[in-house]
């Protein structure tokens, strides 16, 4: 509707009331007071509103003259006239704005009929239904007395049952004083019974009031149908209930309310007149200034004309402007929102680890012709996210039609991608190793290609002079203006093809419906005039020949309204542009960020398969299908990677009507996938093995790899564990003044010495580093998971299995990783090394007392045979316990728990273990002097279990004592001065631990604790005796003091772990959101070459786990083919 017609429909309506309304209104008769005073009322309310009506009619007639004059003056004006109408149009936007956004004129003005309304309608209501519930429950009770109503049984209600309660206690009460008053009769006596006796009769009326109400059933009232709805509602508006509601206000606050809902309804419409008459205004203003910007260009160039060829170097700087156009103009879309530079960063940080991990794949490949890692499949595999949970798919489809663009990978980059190159403050590379940066959109393409005709070719001079002031930006040592909001590359993607002639629409109703948005008659008529507004005025600064650093810093600034031309065409804009899907940037960084993908050696999966099943008693389960463990197993880099290693599909197979990984990833949108079989988790006494691994466990693990707190404890953590946050990340940059805006560095020989520039000019010397460091550094960092290297046991093979991080695989750097890992076992002190056998060894003691509890109340002879070759099996192995353990003997008899508990676990750590148990052990100790009668006393306190016939998991607590390398503390700060702490102690950032690490989780009554997580203790044991004196680190410090061979790997590993601290700390933003991670992709090339292959082992090969394997494959054929099948002692070339 125009607002033209507002005028005349006002006056129409004024009329009608006038005339019509009015006068029936009078003529009504009244037979009694009451509703004589309604008429007059209405008669009086009916006026006051028609005067309100002639008003708007007047001010809507004033402000339509205003309008048609101001739009005849505009047509005929300069662009500043126009440029100062539509300021003053934009005013009264925000003016009435005010009015019309603010909930309480909102509610004073469109509210108070409707409240008054509902008031009303309660009122009345109320009054009827209350009547009905009185005379029904009046009627229930006669009728319940008199017996024409059948009273039935009904639970008491709690309020029912709190009657009952307090009735018993006045009851009892009673009772008590009716015995004390025959014994002393007394007046207060007396007095006291007949109180109680009142209260009791009291609370038993209440009591069947309460059972009365709830047995009452309403009827529904319904309004007389007989008269029409107009009548109803007439009626209703002229009733004394409603008048009542209104009238109840004051007389002043009621005319006020009256006003301010008639105010709002004129001020809604003449905002509407307002805001077209404005939108008029910035069309006319948008072509004003593209024929100013115009007509400047051209008559610049013409002044200076002379026709010339576009050169190749013309190509590259016409490349390199238009790329920053396109950013430019995006950014110029939009209000810069700082809320938003967080999620800005962080996108951006996740393409360039892409990158980073992408170049890196490709600069291993060179070392091998079998690669030894890729990249886990990103979202630019739209296969992947066929099997993934199904909100990220349909986050993903969203992106899809919001960007048309061919590949997910290509939309990050195109959406978020913030200039490629940023310049440094010293060369860093060779000129010919530049990377030329090229438009990404079609609105680059448009301003490169309008660049090249009316620019390049038309005046030799003026180009010349532009690409000058280009070149001089360039090397000025400033970086293009990153992009702050999210939503400013994806419009710029949206309207790239709608500024082409040839546009087509595409075949999807939500892009349709964008796309109709955008290009509508007046949209995009706006946005093809804003773009060539700004297109002309880049051009006219370039030819005038202002600095290049000048019209950047101009157009980064440019606001909404400066670009479309007024607030309220801006804010029609924003709502127009297609937006990412809230969350998808979350959704990649917390479960498919970028990561490596080792590839792992291969492995005789199915004669594996056979021989675990058979070791395991004719099942498999969580614990027999460990064997096959693989880095990606504990660690996933993604979530739900882990079902597709060699493991996880035999894991998956296991799961009950599940046959596949990708079948498991469908059904990860359950938090819990049941496990098949019957027995449950862990090792089962009864039917199949169960053990499937939920998609919430894959979770988990997916959450603790990149957790610090989460792995230092974690089971299978003895090891390296190196990625550590300081102690400050949750402080900002501009906190810390760690607000970093350049880096650079520079060559010596095979080393890098690297510069960070600070955004107040300092500069931080982080470091020179060999380039093989830093290239794997950055891998590290870029994958983002923390465990650098690890052993596990992997039973029943007697030697470790070797779990190395992927960008470490198969280098000098992976070697020197696991040598780390070996100091503390290589030097360690005889106070350590007695510290950690007296634990083994009580903890063995504990285990086995804990089976042979077990075993006693299994029953002798199972009706089921794979039950009892498993049961056979558990008492052949205990014979082999109790025997290791006599030669343990005097050790055990040393020092006892109970007597120094601060050198054991136990009672610190009393969640893990049976301390009845245990006590009983030390117990029987202390009662004999020979392991026999001991071990004869332990047996025979069990033998309590067989009569109850109480079957319990068969293994309790188990845990093993690792050592292990973690890193120190540090903080963030605007030196970053954690890179000079190593004064403090020779082995910073390192810190050498052992600690005892539980690998079952048992509650003390010696059940199985059921959790989808593996054993994580977030306060591990650490030897308190020793990690109080400091005493590992020392006896690791002498003896790398003492073996000069081992001065490297500290050295390699101590800058490894300095240096990923400063990229993990880029990447995570803590050194700033305008920090150049483009940069880090090319620092990560300018290592190329330096890191060869050398073979890292998969097995940590031990010669008396060697021959323990030997010696017990010899007689176990299923034993030795597992070996076998697992590759454990294959020859390393067979490994290439």
């Amino acid at each position: 509707m125009s607002f033209y017609l507002l005028p005349f429909i006002c006056l129409g309506i004024y009329a009608a009331v006038k005339y019509l309304l009015l006068p029936t209104l009078e003529r009504m008769q009244s037979v009694s007071a009451s509703k004589q005073i309604l008429k007059q009322v209405a008669v009086s309310s009916v006026h006051t509103i028609n005067s309100f009506v002639l008003l708007a009619a007047i001010l809507y007639a004033a402000l339509g003259i205003l309008f048609v004059t101001a739009r005849l003056l505009a047509g005929a004006g300069s662009v500043g006239f126009v440029g100062n109408m539509l300021h003053l149009f934009d005013s009264v936007n925000k003016a009435l704005s005010f009015i019309t956004d603010k909930p309480y004129y909102s509610f004073l003005g469109f509210s108070v009929l409707f409240v008054a309304f509902c008031a009303a309608l309660y009122r009345n209501y109320k009054i009827q239904y209350s009547k009905q519930f009185d005379q029904k429950a009046a009627a229930l009770a006669e009728g319940f007395h008199q017996g024409t109503i059948p009273y039935t049984e009904l639970p008491p209600t709690s309020d029912m049952q709190a009657i009952q309660e307090r009735l018993q206690q006045y009851s009892d009460y009673l009772n008590y004083l009716r015995e004390e008053y025959k014994q002393n009769p007394s007046p207060e006596l007396a007095q006291k019974l007949k109180d109680g006796e009142e209260l009791v009769g009291i609370y038993s009326q209440a009591w069947y009031q309460f059972d009365i109400f709830r047995r009452v059933q309403l009827d529904t009232v319904t309004p007389d149908r007989q008269s029409s709805l107009k009548d109803d509602v007439f009626s209703f508006l002229v009733s004394r209930g409603f008048v009542d509601t209104v009238t109840s206000l004051t007389g002043t606050l009621s005319k006020v309310t009256l006003a301010c809902t008639l105010v709002s309804l004129i001020t809604i419409q003449t905002l509407q007149g307002s805001r077209l008459m404005a939108d008029q205004l910035g069309e006319t203003y948008l072509t004003k200034k593209l024929e100013e910007a115009r007509s400047s260009f051209e008559e610049t160039v013409s002044r200076s004309a002379a026709p010339r060829t576009v050169t190749k170097e013309d190509e590259i700087v016409l490349d390199e402007m238009a790329s920053d156009y396109e950013l430019l103009f995006a950014n110029s879309l939009f209000e810069k929102s700082p809320a938003d530079e967080a999620a800005t960063f962080r996108v951006r940080s996740l393409v360039v680890r892409q990158q980073i991990l992408d170049a890196f794949v490709k600069l291993a490949a060179n070392r091998s012709n079998n690669p030894d890692f890729g990249t886990q499949p990103d979202i630019a595999d739209s296969s992947y996210y066929d099997i993934t949970i199904p909100e990220e798919r349909t986050a993903w489809r969203a992106v899809q039609t919001y960007t048309r663009l061919e590949s997910a990978s290509a939309s990050l980059e195109r959406a978020f991608e913030t200039s490629r190159r940023q310049t440094t403050a010293e060369p860093v590379r060779p000129v010919g190793e530049t990377i030329r940066r090229k438009p990404k959109t079609a609105t680059g393409e448009a301003f490169k290609a309008r660049m090249r005709r009316d620019f390049a070719t038309q005046s030799d001079i003026l180009w010349t002079q532009a690409k000058k002031n280009f070149a001089a930006y360039k090397a000025s040592f400033h970086e293009t203006i990153p992009l702050h909001d999210l939503r400013g590359r994806l419009f710029t993607e949206a309207i790239g093809k709608i500024i082409e002639p040839d546009f087509k629409l595409v075949q999807n109703e939500t892009i349709d419906k964008i796309i109709n948005d955008l290009v509508g008659e007046a949209q995009g008529e706006l946005i093809k005039k804003a773009n060539d507004k700004l297109t002309y005025e880049f051009m006219d600064m370039m030819a005038k020949g202002e600095a290049y650093e000048d019209i950047v810093r101009r157009f980064n600034d440019l606001t909404p309204s400066e670009t479309f031309g007024g607030n309220h065409r801006a804010a029609t804009m924003r709502s127009s542009v297609p937006k990412l899907p809230a969350g998808l940037a979350d959704a990649i960084a917390d479960h498919h960020p970028p990561s490596l993908k080792p590839n792992a050696r291969p492995v005789n999966a199915t004669a594996a398969e056979e021989a675990l099943k058979n070791l395991g008693g004719g099942t498999l389960n969580e614990r027999t299908t460990a064997a096959l463990n693989s880095y990606e197993d504990f660690f996933p880099g993604q979530i739900g990677s882990d079902s597709r290693t060699s493991a996880g599909k035999l894991r998956a197979s296991l799961l009950s009507g599940t046959d596949t990984p990708e079948q498991l990833l469908i059904a990860s949108a359950d938090e819990y996938i049941p496990a098949g079989g019957g027995g449950g988790g862990g090792i089962g006494t009864g039917g199949g093995g169960g053990g499937g691994r939920s998609m919430s466990r894959s979770r988990a693990s997916f959450v603790r790899s990149r957790s610090y707190i989460r792995l230092r404890g974690f089971s299978r953590i003895g090891g390296v564990l190196i990625g550590k946050e300081p102690d400050n990340s949750h402080a900002t940059a501009k906190e810390t003044g760690a607000d970093f805006v350049n880096l650079s560095w520079h060559e010596t020989g095979g080393n890098l010495t690297i510069y960070l520039r600070n955004r107040d000019s300092s500069v931080v010397r982080v470091g020179t580093y060999p380039k093989a460091i830093v290239q794997q550094a950055l891998a590290y960092a870029a994958d983002g998971r923390l465990t650098t290297v690890t052993m596990v046991t992997v039973p029943p093979v007697a030697q470790l299995k070797v779990l190395l991080h992927p960008s470490l695989v198969n280098s000098q750097l992976g070697l020197t990783a696991m040598d780390l890992d070996r100091l503390v076992d290589t030097f360690q002190s005889p106070e350590i090394e007695r510290a950690r056998e007296r634990v083994q060894v009580w903890g063995e003691l504990y285990r086995t007392a804990y089976l042979e509890r077990t075993l006693a109340a299994f029953p002798a002879v199972s009706q089921d045979v794979d039950k009892q070759k498993y049961i056979d099996q558990l008492r052949q192995a205990q014979q082999a316990r109790w025997t290791a353990l006599e030669g343990a003997w005097p050790e055990l008899r040393s020092v006892m728990p109970a007597d120094q508990p601060d050198q054991y676990p136990f009672r610190e750590k009393a969640a893990y273990f049976d301390l009845d148990l245990l006590d009983g052990i030390q117990q029987a100790m202390r009662n004999t002097t020979t392991f026999q009668v001991f071990k004869q006393a332990v047996i025979a306190s069990f033998s309590a279990e067989a009569e109850n016939g109480q079957e319990r998991d068969p293994f309790g607590s188990e845990f093993e004592v690792w050592s292990g390398v973690r890193e120190q503390k540090y903080s963030v700060d605007k030196e970053l001065s954690f890179l000079q702490n190593k004064r403090l102690n020779p082995y910073y950032p390192l810190d050498f631990m052992v600690q005892v690490a539980f690998t079952s989780v048992t509650n003390p009554n010696g059940l199985t604790a059921e959790t989808d997580e593996e054993p994580t203790d977030n306060n591990p044991w650490q030897f308190p005796t020793l990690a109080n004196r400091n005493a590992v680190n020392d006896a690791v410090m002498r003896g790398v003091a003492q073996n000069q061979k081992y001065s490297p790997v500290l050295g390699d590993m101590q800058q490894f772990t300095q240096l990923q601290r400063v990229f993990r700390l880029a990447f995570r933003g803590q050194l700033g959101y305008d920090f150049p991670l483009d940069e880090l992709l090319n620092l990560l090339r300018s290592t190329n070459g330096s890191v060869p292959r050398v073979n890292t082992p998969e097995w940590n090969l031990n010669p008396n786990a060697y021959m323990a394997d030997m010696s017990r494959s010899r007689n176990n054929a299923d034993l030795a083919q597992l070996i076998q099948a697992l590759g454990v002692y294959r020859r390393e070339e067979e490994n290439n």
